[in-house]
């Protein structure tokens, strides 16, 4: 398992009694990994015994405290906790709505203030004066106990209350999968602010010494608050059919809470024992010793500490197939599942169990063996820091059309979704061409949120203040742009908005193609001198050319990346079309993928291409890419003789990658092109011009060939060492490509390092 290493954080962690047994290792874990965390537990009557928390008497006084210092309990768990580092926010009287009560949450607020934690984790919507916590709801993290509401909740305020939560706080922790898409459609919340994490092993239950259950017959346990979703009536129903067949094994029901049906006529049943109270943590390691196995009978659920406990003392269970709880428990491995609310089915899964000693003792050493190795802390605690660590990061492209720096965006944005919050923003008008400028939309992310600011060609102040009043509604911590003209578009928000957002431009080109002018001299002597604003060369050759014009940048080589180029379901139409494409049998195929563009220098690639075949070498060149019906595109086919193919424009260009024998780049100049990426990570050879990027990515005459200049004969030549070479340079490709750097998660772990400095 790897261990975040990354700087310590400072964490707020507000609880209650409620969820002790998942609470206290998780901070125990966080806290041994060396920050500083700070646990503050809600105390007050109704909670004062529940889960891992027996506190004989509540402590007298309204306030915050230490928590070993009024409740000596606590001490309890000095191995597992800091305990100096825990505290209690106790509540002497009973009702909320008490000024005492709603004082003390004011003074809550302000106290978490103060501290300037980096996160706020909360494991219950704020109520009444706690939402003054919303003041600073970017710090706030909550996890989400209860995606839904159990049968029988009739909290209209607290509804209300949960809604709130969900629409304030970005970063919303479930515990289980099954239920997040659900979740995020009932309560209208983005994906890309759910994060899914799990429940653990409630291994504190195995630091406590048990009290022996004492009891003189085999028995199966129920544990837990005695609620109306557990659904106890059925399972004490399924309890008669049972004992018709095992009439010496006893149901022992065991926690407090109202019963919500007429419970007397089962208390009468000599194989029923129903202990209507507060079952402490030493009772229930006893009972759970003592019993053949556990039952769960919901009518419905979300995830369930039951089975984390019963689990922990290797018990297995039967549990009816509602919420995750079959996630949780492998039918016929860890225990046994069966169907709500069916008294019959739910007879026969204990009924099994029971009478297989056999299965039984295997569902234990399963759990003992497999389960037990999965539900560590330590990747819990990873996932939860990664939440933390979560930022809003805004991506701002012109448009989606095809293009390298399009293509990057896209796989970056892709990429930091994973553990951040990011959108991508293109400022051009969608609506118009929406089939070009809408180009790599479907290859987004279902985390990523996409928005269209809307302008129309041109610059204007007009649109200058539009495109700012996007950005500013955003309220990213990261702004990140990408291409040349884009901080002219970002102006006003880069210099009214520098001081809540952090600003960034990748330099998508030759530093002296476009990042030299006037204008960006201003602009990086105003912001990127001053540390306001960062920029990202893509290669080392690139970065050194910046640092000569710009010696005190802020500024990083962060070479690009892309996603693994694998087969689309077209794979073989692909191998098919190509091969329609060759002028003789043994015709090798070279490829070129680029827009029709003078920096992209087609007119040499078709030149040289052409007196390549005239000197008889067998070979086609396939050209991808729009933008050649324009006039520089109708002169640059004119010159291609029947061996150059142009198709346009292609949304699987990997399969032509994967089909090709060589790839080809003409360019005059460059930064780090992402097609010769693609190429490079598949181990097809490059043949390129000398620009920035190819002399990076390619070892001359090992995994590729650099033409001398950009003239025709020496390009000429790089085809013709290319042809007589191929063999070899496919081998040293293919052998290199698997100990690439290149990968888009090693350049969105460079970037995510530089947004974070």
């Amino acid at each position: 398992m790897e261990i975040l290493k990354d700087e310590k954080m400072k964490i707020i962690y507000y609880s209650s009694p409620f969820y002790a047994d998942c609470d206290f290792p998780l901070i125990g874990e966080l806290q041994r990994r060396g920050h500083d965390v700070r646990y503050y537990i809600s105390v007050a009557s109704f909670s004062k015994r529940s889960t891992l928390i027996d506190l004989k008497e509540l402590y007298p006084h309204t306030g915050i405290y230490p928590a070993t210092k009024i409740y000596p309990e606590f001490n309890e768990f000095r191995h597992i906790l800091d305990l100096s580092q825990v505290y209690v926010v106790n509540q002497k009287y009973k009702q909320k709505f008490h000024p005492v009560n709603l004082l003390l949450m004011i003074k809550l607020v302000i106290h978490f203030t103060m501290q300037k934690p980096d996160v706020i984790h909360l494991t219950e919507p704020p109520c009444l004066t706690q939402k003054l916590l919303y003041l600073i709801k970017k710090k706030l993290v909550l996890t989400v106990h209860d995606p839904f509401r159990h049968s029988g909740f009739t909290n209209k305020m607290a509804e209300r209350n949960r809604r709130l939560a969900f629409k304030n706080i970005s970063k919303l922790v479930l515990l289980n999968e099954r239920q997040s898409s659900s979740f995020a459609s009932y309560y209208d919340v983005p994906k890309n602010h759910v994060f899914i994490n799990k429940l653990g092993m409630y291994n504190c239950i195995q630091h406590i010494d048990p009290l022996p259950f004492q009891i003189d017959r085999p028995f199966i346990l129920f544990f837990g608050q005695i609620v109306e979703y557990k659904g106890v009536e059925y399972l004490l129903e399924a309890m008669k059919i049972v004992h018709s067949h095992h009439p010496e094994l006893m149901l022992v029901i065991a926690g407090g809470g109202k019963y919500y049906f007429d419970i007397e006529p089962y208390k009468k049943l000599d194989y029923v024992k129903i202990i209507n109270h507060y079952i402490g943590t030493r009772d229930l390691a006893g009972m759970l010793r003592a019993c053949e196995f556990g039952v769960c009978p919901y009518k419905d659920a979300t995830q369930s500490g039951v089975i984390q406990t019963a689990f922990t003392l290797e018990v297995p269970m039967v549990v009816t197939n509602v919420g995750a709880l079959a996630d949780a428990v492998q039918h016929n491995k860890t225990g046994i599942v069966v169907k709500p609310c069916d008294v019959n089915d739910l007879a026969n899964g204990i009924m099994d169990l029971y009478s297989n000693k056999e299965k039984l003792n295997a569902m234990r050493k399963n759990i003992k063996e497999e389960w037990k190795k999965d539900m560590g802390w330590d990747s819990i605690a990873n996932d939860y820091l990664k939440c933390y660590k979560n930022m809003k990061i805004l991506e701002v492209v012109f448009n989606l059309r095809p293009g390298g720096a399009e293509r990057f965006a896209v796989d970056l944005t892709n990429e930091l979704s994973k553990a951040n919050d990011v959108t991508i923003m293109a400022i051009k008008d969608d609506s118009v061409e929406p089939e070009r400028d809408l180009f790599y939309a479907s290859e987004l992310a279902e985390r990523v949120t996409y928005k269209n600011v809307g302008i129309s060609k041109g610059y204007s102040l007009h649109k200058v203040i539009k495109i700012y009043k996007a950005i500013k509604n955003e309220k990213a911590d990261i702004v990140h742009l990408h291409g040349d003209n884009m901080p002219h578009y970002c102006i006003l928000a880069i210099l009214l908005l520098n001081r809540k957002s952090k600003f960034y431009q990748t330099i998508h080109n030759d530093i002296h193609n476009g990042y030299d002018t006037l204008f960006y001299r201003f602009l990086v002597k105003t912001f990127g001198y001053k540390k306001k604003m960062g920029f990202v060369a893509l290669s080392e050759t690139n970065y050194r050319d910046m640092l000569e014009i710009y010696p005190k940048i802020k500024g990083v080589c962060i070479p690009n990346g892309r996603a693994p180029i694998v087969p689309t379901d077209r794979f073989e139409e692909t191998r098919k079309e190509i091969a329609s494409y060759k002028s003789v049998a043994d015709s090798r195929i070279y490829i070129h993928v680029a827009r029709c563009n003078p920096q992209k220098n087609q007119t040499l690639l078709v030149e040289a291409f052409g007196k390549f075949v005239q000197k008889g070498y067998h070979a086609d060149l396939i050209i991808i890419g729009p933008g050649f019906e324009n006039k520089l595109g109708e002169s640059i086919r004119a010159k291609a003789g029947k061996n150059i193919h142009f198709i346009g424009t292609r949304k699987n260009v990997g399969n032509y990658i994967l089909h090709a024998d060589a790839f080809c780049l003409s360019s005059d100049f460059e930064g780090m092109p992402i097609t010769l990426l693609e190429a490079s990570l598949v181990g097809v050879p490059i043949v390129s011009t000398p620009v920035c990027g190819a002399v990076d990515i390619i070892d001359n005459k090992v995994n590729g060939i650099l033409s001398k200049g950009h003239t025709v004969e020496e390009y000429l030549d790089a085809l013709e060492y290319s042809y007589k070479h191929l063999s070899e340079l496919r081998q040293n490709s293919l052998k290199m490509k698997d100990k690439s750097s290149y990968t888009i998660e090693n350049c969105a772990r460079k970037y995510m390092d530089f947004f974070n400095r």
